[in-house]
């Protein structure tokens, strides 16, 4: 076989024999869905196929190679078509395959595509009835096809090799082809806030008392160090910690045990940020499936400071069929935390739900705020409240569950500050150091976070069903702080989209006339992104003469409101700001011709 090339336009007839029988039956099947897939989703998708067919031969060189296909595209069904493609072949080469998922509920789906009988398959889980759905545990060794989560390989491998792990194995050795469903980094981020470690030193004199004297001396060391240097977490510290491991701060500080962590003090509050491996030394070659790959600047840096990750052809929709709502209102947890900050929010989601109160909708917020959801489902009618769904960041990865949901509103983003920032650097280059970033490399990583979570929140409804390459029809309204490159990261994350300012009534701070300019503005624009509203048609809506409306627009709270909205003033007219992309032809309707 051939050793495919990556970075050049791949196709079929090029000899892999397996990619070529999984490549027609992923076209055959998706046919039958009524959708067919764009050319460039065509080159990214045989791609992938051919380079997990490389793998199974033992002919890809050890790196870590990012497929990045957005969601709804077939990139998962290609693999179950690669693996119903290697029974087909009596599963030859007898080199055997590592599945590992990031939710239990993906093994079922994949075994139910891949067409897989019991002894064919091992599954090795913490679920015993999953587990069944498999080979027995004693035969795990001896079925060509293993699937497995991530987080079972870091508790195994994390300082270990595969040839160390047996439990992974097919047939007395490491199995070949290993295949990472969604986002993955090489090192796990670990952040201590050294406050906390004041706590340990009690319990730990008590029966480990060089452990204490180690953490004693940490703490010195952290609160003298200056700010953004970095400190070798003794090697000693990872050792057993007895009764005190369960204390807040224990289990990342014995994980950085001789590793480097960076100090950062923001207003006396001092952390120490770094990273831990993992993975198995020699994982690697791996393929990762990850819709985030195109926009996580992690990977770039990944990718620049290692070498390590190779970037196979990629492939996006186009979301021409989407309509982004914007409102700029404070949203984090100290605002969702305040019962009379949260109440507009709260007034604000219920008002946009009560316009299509027979629809589906679905709410991703922070896990803590736990009133949010249940304050809105009181404020409905019953009937309206039961098609409300919650979904918390952190959980907004991988599932399937809300694909039929119209409408999707994101509240806040998960912003991981300067030391969070930090560890994912160490984790994006993964041997335990902490790179040296310049400003536009902080920047870059926290742009493409907030991109990466966006990406994969928005893509939990709707959005992930797409047809012909573009993706399926929805609203997203967001609320979100004022201070990110927002538009950026939309055209990152959405090519072709269409925005709209999302303005519940009594959103913008401004009463009197003041309002009632911004918001016939808002509402005009709101009706219509590309007009061009003159200064006269304002004043004579409003009621108030000429000479009266440049002291409205000179006041900076009026200034702020029109900024946060994209309104933009001329001379005698306004306009709302273009976006920074071309929309790319797609479907040729908005959602609002759905009629959905």
């Amino acid at each position: 076989m051939i050793m495919p090339t990556f970075n050049e336009p791949l196709a079929p007839g090029s000899g892999s024999v397996l990619a070529e029988r999984a490549f027609k039956d992923l076209k055959s099947t998706l046919s039958s869905y009524g959708s067919s897939l764009s050319p460039d989703a065509e080159k990214a998708l045989f791609a992938v196929l051919t380079a997990m067919e490389s793998g199974l031969r033992g002919e890809l060189p050890p790196s870590f190679y990012l497929s990045a296909i957005d969601p709804g595209t077939g990139k998962s069904l290609a693999v179950a078509m690669f693996l119903r493609a290697y029974k087909a072949s009596g599963f030859l080469p007898a080199s055997g395959v590592l599945v590992l998922v990031s939710r239990l509920a993906e093994i079922e789906t994949y075994l139910a595509a891949a067409g897989l009988d019991r002894n064919e398959v091992a599954v090795l889980t913490g679920e015993p009835t999953l587990n069944a759905l498999g080979a027995p545990e004693a035969l795990h060794d001896q079925a060509p096809v293993m699937f497995t989560t991530q987080q079972r390989l870091a508790a195994r491998g994390a300082k270990a090799t595969m040839s160390a792990l047996p439990a992974f194995f097919y047939r007395g050795a490491p199995r070949a082809l290993r295949i990472w469903d969604e986002s993955i980094l090489p090192g796990a981020q670990q952040v201590v806030k050294v406050d906390d470690l004041g706590a340990l030193l009690g319990p730990l004199r008590a029966s480990k008392k060089a452990v204490a004297t180690l953490v004693q001396s940490t703490i010195i060391d952290a609160w003298q160090a200056a700010p953004g240097s970095v400190l070798t977490i003794p090697e000693d510290l990872g050792g057993s910690w007895g009764k005190a491991a369960d204390f807040v701060g224990a289990a990342e500080l014995s994980a950085l045990a001789g590793y480097e962590a960076r100090v950062v003090n923001i207003h006396g509050d001092v952390r120490l940020a770094g990273a831990s491996p993992t993975l198995p030394a020699d994982f690697a070659p791996a393929i990762v499936l990850d819709a985030s790959g195109r926009v996580r600047k992690a990977y770039r840096l990944w990718e620049e400071r290692t070498g390590s990750l190779t970037r196979l052809p990629s492939a996006h929709n186009d979301y021409s069929d989407m309509v982004v709502h914007v409102w700029r209102h404070a949203s984090g947890r100290r605002t969702l935390a305040d019962a009379k900050a949260r109440r507009a929010i709260v007034e604000a989601i219920v008002g946009t739900v009560r316009q299509r109160p027979g629809e589906e909708w679905l709410i991703v917020h922070y896990k803590d705020a736990t009133t949010l959801l249940p304050e809105v489902r009181l404020k409905l009618d019953p009937e309206v409240a039961n098609r409300i769904h919650g979904l918390t960041w952190g959980r907004h990865h991988g599932t399937n569950a809300f694909a039929h949901v119209p409408n999707i509103i994101v509240v806040g983003q998960p912003d991981y500050g300067d030391h969070g920032y930090e560890a994912i650097a160490a984790a994006a280059i993964g041997d335990g150091k902490v790179p040296e970033l310049t400003d536009g490399e902080r920047l870059a990583l926290r742009k493409g976070e907030i991109a990466h979570n966006l990406l994969q929140a928005v893509c939990r409804s709707r959005a992930r069903v797409a047809r012909n390459g573009v993706a399926g029809g929805c609203r997203v309204y967001l609320c979100i702080s004022a201070g990110s490159d927002l538009e950026a990261v939309l055209d990152d994350c959405f090519p072709g989209y269409h925005r709209r300012e999302w303005m519940p009534k009594g959103s913008v701070g401004l009463s009197g006339r003041k309002g009632q300019v911004v918001h016939y503005l808002a509402e005009r624009f709101e009706a219509d992104r590309d007009a061009v509203v003159r200064k006269k048609e304002v004043t004579h809506a409003v009621g108030i003469k000429p000479p009266a409306l440049p002291k409205i627009l000179a006041d900076g709270a009026v200034q702020e409101a029109l900024d946060v909205l994209g309104i933009e003033e001329a001379h005698s007219t306004f306009t709302v700001r273009r976006p920074s992309f071309e929309p790319f032809p797609g479907g040729g309707f908005l959602i609002e011709d759905l009629g959905a």
